[in-house]
C-alpha cells in the first residue's frame, strides 16, 4: 500500500513538473507598430506600407489600404501576408501600438512560434464604437497566418487566452 502511495506521489510530481515546464518554455519580446517608430516603404493616396521592428528573423510591413490597416510577414524572402479584412474583419480598422512576438530558446538562439497584434475594428456605422479584438497567427518557415481572434472578456482574460492560443498554435488550421 505504501509502495502505491509513493508511486501516486512520484506520478504527481513528474506530471506537474512537466506541465510546467512546457508552460514555462514560452516567453514574449515586444516590438512597436507606433508608426513614428516604423520606415515608410511606399506610401500612395491613402495606402502606406511601413517596416516596423520585426524579430527571430521576421521582418513586419505594417499596411494602410481604404481605412483597413494589416500586417505581412517576411522571412528569407517568403511574404505573408495576414489580411486581417478577410481573416478578422472587414471594417475600419486600426492596429494596436505594439506586436508580441511568442517564442522558444532552440540552441540559445530566440525562435518565435507566433504573433499576437491588437486590431481596433469599427462595430457599426459609429466610428466611435470599436471591438478590440487580439489576433494570433502562428509563425513557421512553410506558413505563417492567422488562427485565432480573441474579444474582449468580461474577466479580463483576453491577454492569457491569446498567448494560450498562441503557445499552442503549431498544429492549429489558418483562418480564412
Amino acid at each position: 500500500m505504501k509502495f502505491l502511495k509513493v508511486l501516486l506521489i512520484l506520478s504527481s510530481v513528474l506530471f506537474y513538473s512537466s506541465v510546467y515546464a512546457t508552460a514555462a518554455k514560452y516567453e514574449s519580446r515586444y516590438t512597436s507598430l507606433v508608426a513614428k517608430e516604423c520606415v515608410i516603404l511606399h506610401e500612395e493616396g491613402d495606402s502606406i506600407i511601413q517596416e516596423c521592428s520585426g524579430f527571430g528573423g521576421y521582418q513586419l510591413q505594417a499596411s494602410e489600404s481604404d481605412l483597413r490597416q494589416s500586417i505581412t510577414l517576411i522571412k528569407n524572402g517568403r511574404e505573408f501576408p495576414l489580411q486581417f479584412w478577410d481573416t478578422v474583419s472587414p471594417a475600419f480598422s486600426t492596429l494596436g501600438s505594439k506586436a508580441e512576438w511568442r517564442f522558444i530558446q532552440k540552441r540559445s538562439k530566440p525562435t518565435p512560434i507566433a504573433l499576437i497584434v491588437r486590431l481596433n475594428a469599427v462595430t457599426g456605422e459609429e466610428a466611435n464604437k470599436t471591438i478590440s479584438w487580439l489576433v494570433v497567427s502562428k509563425l513557421t518557415d512553410q506558413n505563417s497566418c492567422v488562427i485565432g481572434k480573441i474579444p474582449p472578456q468580461k474577466d479580463g482574460t483576453q491577454n492569457q487566452k491569446a498567448r494560450d492560443m498562441a503557445d499552442a498554435s503549431e498544429n492549429s488550421p489558418c483562418l480564412k
